[in-house]
């Protein structure tokens, strides 16, 4: 069966959603009232738990070697899908820091900067540093994520995993 990334994905919000509400069944199955009709069925609600956790793991697997399987393109080379979701996060967190640099104003009610002989903090890099740095990290990641996406769109052959969509 051929599949996307998304499909992947969302496939497995459901099992997850899925395995939240049975959690929610089996945790209010523990106890009861005594004046209740109906005991909760706590074998039944283990044994749907259990299944909803091997979904969740086959899922989970499905997704790893789709991520292996996946090119997305980076610099120079194209790099796996599974590294290029490893790396956003690192590019994100290089982004954020080149762009809080950028944009650190004086506090204005910092008494160090109230007195005219009094030395004050400068900033490290000059503002058309700051500029490229954060233009040329932010392109990159927009680029990235842009592969990311693209790359999950594609239809890739994974074997017999019908009965994981159903």
């Amino acid at each position: 069966m051929k599949v996307t990334g998304y499909q992947i994905r969302e496939a497995l919000q459901k099992a997850e959603l899925k395995r939240n509400a049975v959690c929610l069944q089996v945790a209010n199955g523990y106890t009861y009232y005594p004046d209740t009709d109906k005991l909760p069925d706590q074998v039944q609600n283990l044994a749907c738990l259990k299944e909803v956790e091997e979904l969740i793991a086959e899922l989970q697997s499905l997704q790893q070697r789709y991520n292996a399987k996946g090119i997305v393109p980076y610099l120079d080379d194209g790099v796996t899908l599974a590294h290029a979701l490893k790396l956003i996060g690192g590019l994100g967190r290089v982004e954020k820091a080149w762009k809080t640099g950028f944009g650190k104003k004086p506090d204005q009610w910092d008494l160090r900067s109230r007195y005219k002989n009094t030395l004050v903090a400068k900033s490290s890099l000059d503002l058309p540093v700051w500029l490229k740095g954060a233009a040329e990290i932010s392109t990159e990641a927009f680029r990235l994520r842009a592969g990311i996406a693209k790359a999950n769109t594609k239809k890739t052959e994974m074997g017999d995993v019908q009965h994981l969509f159903e």
